[in-house]
C-alpha cells in the first residue's frame, strides 16, 4: 500500500513537471506579516495570479488541485524559507479552492476553501488571495480569521471583526481585542 502511494505520488510529481514546461510559473512572494489589513488590500487594476480548481489528493506536505483549465497543480505545504502554507478551511478532497503558490509555482502561500466559504456568501472576489466581500457595491478587503463548515470570521478596517454562522446566514459583530492581528 505504501508502495502505491509513493509510486502515485511519483507520477502525479512527474505530471507536474511535465506539464508545467510549456507555460511559465507563478510567480509569488510569502504574504509577509502585516500590522493592519488596510496594507494588504490589492489593487483592482492588478493581474489576479490565483488559480482556481478542485481539490485532489493531499499529503502531510503537499496540496494538489486540478485547476478550471484541467492542470494539475502539485505543491508542497512549506516554501523554501520554511514558512508553512496557510489553508482557510477545511482540507477536502472534491472541494473548491483558490490557490497562490510562491517558490516559483512549487510551495503553498494560500489556499481558500471556496466551498466553505459559500455557505456564508456568494457575494465575494478573489483577488491574489485576498478575499473582498461585495465587490460590485461597497469592496471591502477582509482578512480571513477563521473558516470552517459552521462559521466565517472575517476582519475587515472598515467594518471591524465579523462573524458569520450558518444558522443565520448574516454578519454580526463581534468584539474582539486585537481584532486585526
Amino acid at each position: 500500500m505504501k508502495h502505491f502511494k509513493i509510486s502515485r505520488l511519483i507520477v502525479l510529481t512527474v505530471i507536474l513537471f511535465m506539464s508545467g514546461c510549456n507555460q511559465k510559473p507563478v510567480r509569488q512572494a510569502a504574504p509577509a506579516v502585516k500590522d493592519s489589513v488596510e496594507e494588504e488590500k490589492p489593487r483592482m487594476e492588478e493581474k489576479d495570479s490565483t488559480l482556481y480548481g478542485v481539490a485532489g489528493d493531499f499529503g502531510m506536505s503537499s496540496f494538489c488541485i486540478i485547476t478550471d483549465k484541467g492542470d494539475t497543480v502539485l505543491v508542497t505545504r512549506d516554501s523554501e524559507s520554511g514558512k508553512d502554507g496557510i489553508i482557510y478551511g477545511d482540507a477536502q478532497p472534491g472541494d473548491r479552492y483558490s490557490l497562490i503558490t510562491c517558490d516559483h509555482g512549487e510551495a503553498l502561500s494560500s489556499a481558500i476553501n471556496l466551498t466553505q466559504l459559500e455557505r456564508f456568501t456568494k457575494n465575494y472576489k478573489i483577488m491574489n488571495g485576498h478575499l473582498i466581500l461585495d465587490p460590485t457595491s461597497t469592496p471591502d478587503t477582509v482578512r480571513i480569521k477563521f473558516l470552517n463548515n459552521d462559521s466565517l470570521i472575517v476582519a475587515s478596517p472598515s467594518k471591524g471583526v465579523q462573524k458569520f454562522t450558518t444558522k443565520h446566514k448574516r454578519r454580526h459583530p463581534i468584539k474582539i481585542e486585537n481584532s486585526m492581528n
